[in-house]
């Protein structure tokens, strides 16, 4: 496992308190704002080893086929 992913309807992707609160570090978490049903955007966090913050973390869509996601780069 490298990782967890979720939701966050109606809200930025970023982490909440309670993302903090239950993150273990080592592991990826990809969090998906999604906005009136459709995908707005998606980022990557990794909580820092003493678990005071989560750090952003680069990522990309691999292949022709993966979905574009709004703000990514190709």
């Amino acid at each position: 496992m490298v990782g967890f992913y979720h939701s966050h309807p109606d809200h930025p992707a970023r982490p909440s308190a309670f993302d903090l609160e239950h993150a273990w570090p080592f592991y990826s978490y990809v969090i998906v704002s999604v906005e009136d049903g459709a995908v707005a955007d998606m980022r990557s966090w990794r909580l820092r080893d003493d678990r005071s913050e989560f750090e952003p973390e680069p990522w990309e869509s691999v292949g022709e086929d993966a979905p574009a996601i709004p703000g990514e780069t190709r």
